[in-house]
């Protein structure tokens, strides 16, 4: 259908930053995986769904609602979850005691424009770019020409 004028348009928001989890295969090895699954965190916006999750930096998210996913279906799973719905997040936790390696967490998907105007006002003077899942590119160590 067509948008009436000044309808909004929502943009489903976790706030985190990932990469895909190239370590599986030692991390879960055990389990003979030939696919990277799951995404690592490497940057969880402060006071959004994932942070109110408890969810931090160099987790590594290996399922939704119970279904083990690559990091480009979970972030397929983000971005079609309208804000407000919730869903199950395994995750892994690699810096964690032996008992709470792994566990699950719930996460309120967010809207990105309510996570901005709430953040306006206490981070103003950060220039942080926005997340809803951003996905980090790859870094190629660069070589000098001889």
């Amino acid at each position: 259908g067509i948008l009436a004028a000044g309808a909004k348009v929502p943009h489903p928001f976790i706030g985190i930053r990932m990469v895909d989890n190239f370590t599986a295969n030692s991390a879960f090895g055990e389990r003979g995986l030939e696919l990277p699954i799951g995404t690592v965190i490497v940057d969880v916006l402060e006071n959004s769904p994932a942070a109110l999750a408890g969810l931090t930096e160099g987790d590594v998210i290996i399922a939704i609602d119970g279904v083990v996913m690559t990091g480009a279906q979970i972030l397929e799973h983000v971005k079609v979850t309208p804000p407000g719905d919730s869903y199950e997040v395994t995750v892994f936790s690699p810096s964690a005691k032996d008992s709470h390696k792994h566990r699950r967490v719930m996460i309120r998907v967010g809207d990105l424009a309510d996570h901005k105007t709430r953040s306006q006002d206490s981070s103003a003077d950060r220039n942080v770019s926005p997340p809803g899942v951003g996905v980090r590119p790859p870094t190629i160590p660069r070589t000098r020409g001889a």
